[in-house]
């Protein structure tokens, strides 16, 4: 299941994603510069290309000037220069505007289709154990075994109805084959259960476990798969491994099938919210935290600084001011376990330092401002 510091993390990542879409939204508006002085090859009458080509770098100059907010050095350039250079600044906000809407559909789409991978995890089970099922009853001359934790896995209205394409369902009966006769067929856990059918509850748990944690999860070809669906499956797996097996040792004989399967986090609205806010206001206030963060940097070069460490900063620092019910603590220990695990080794300390300091600056002059849980162990 979610917890809010992956919440945290997703959060992170889909900023860093973004940022590192800023790059291609600039060099789609230089490239629409270059476009409007480029000569043209159909023309009839003598290109000056000596001129195009300055009047480009100059329209670019101005470009960037803009785009950087200081006062531009060439009010002389004439009009085709500056309309190319306003063109390209309204193509540059436009598309950035794009980027962050984009980006923040992504974000929740993404962090839901966890919801889905888990609930398809269970459906590939189901189809390993009706092929094993069917496959060793050849084998051992017996009639189907009836496993009562599987029916009620399959007796799920969420896992039954879940959709996929013609596509998907062929990939997924690939990958089961393979586990099976590959692998299951001569596997001394399985064979022995469908030698010696049983009724306990336990034994069955232990044989669902068995095909996710050591055949499912660990499959190159469902991993491969998998990587095609989900973007975010490298950091998606655990939690999906995670819901799975959870839900494997919770069943019991009591257990409805409509009570099988676990949310996506204890309030999905809840932190949802949490997630986009964090997203959000990040982007809104992204200048301000630039100037924040930078006036402490003091004997540190603002540009060498990893694009990720200042994006945990900037979310951490929205946390502090925006959320008064989470303690200063709490949110800076998050953000430097999100460091330890994604950033470079000694980003850890430096963020702390960082954050330590614009933490007591911001609480002393009134702009973080905490009550309820968040006064907790915030001295």
């Amino acid at each position: 299941m979610l917890n809010r510091r992956l919440l945290r993390a997703k959060a992170v990542q889909y900023m860093y994603g973004l940022q590192q879409a800023r790059h291609s939204t600039y060099q789609i508006s230089i490239d629409y510069i270059k476009e409007k002085f480029a000569p043209d090859m159909l023309s009839l009458i003598p290109q000056d290309t000596k001129k195009l080509e300055i009047e480009k770098n100059q329209a670019i100059e101005l470009f960037e000037q803009k785009i950087q907010g200081t006062t531009p050095a060439q009010d002389e350039a004439h009009l085709e220069i500056k309309k190319a250079a306003n063109e390209a600044l309204v193509l540059h906000a436009r598309n950035i505007e794009k980027d962050n809407q984009n980006m923040a559909v992504t974000l929740v789409r993404e962090t839901e289709r966890i919801f889905d991978s888990y609930l398809h995890a269970l459906q590939i089970i189901i189809k390993i154990y009706d092929v094993a099922n069917e496959e060793l009853s050849k084998k051992y001359k017996y009639q189907l075994v009836n496993c009562e934790l599987i029916e009620k896995i399959r007796s799920n209205t969420k896992v039954r109805t879940l959709a996929g394409a013609k596509e998907d369902l062929e990939r997924v009966l690939e990958i089961v084959y393979v586990i099976v006769k590959e692998q299951l067929i001569k596997d001394l856990v399985t064979n022995e259960f469908f030698k010696s059918p049983t009724t306990d509850i336990e034994k069955q748990r232990e044989l669902i476990r068995h095909f996710a944690k050591e055949f499912l999860m660990v499959n190159e070809l469902y991993n491969s798969y998998m990587e095609e669906r989900d973007l975010d499956w490298q950091e998606n797996k655990q939690i999906v491994k995670d819901m799975l097996y959870k839900t494997i040792k919770s069943i019991t004989e009591e257990t409805a099938p409509s009570e099988i399967t676990l949310s996506l986090s204890p309030n999905w609205d809840e932190d949802k919210r949490f997630m986009t806010q964090l997203f959000a206001l990040t982007i809104e206030e992204n200048e301000k935290l630039d100037l924040l963060i930078s006036e402490k940097l003091q004997n540190w070069d603002a540009e060498r600084i990893t694009v990720l460490d200042m994006v945990i900063m900037k979310i951490a620092i929205i946390e502090m001011i925006h959320f008064p019910s989470i303690p200063v603590k709490v949110t800076i220990n998050e953000f430097l376990e999100i460091a330890k695990e994604y950033s470079t080794p000694k980003s850890k300390d430096f963020i702390n330092g960082i954050l330590d300091v614009i933490a007591i600056e911001l609480t002393a002059s009134g702009v973080i401002k905490k009550s309820g849980r968040g006064l907790i162990d915030n001295k």
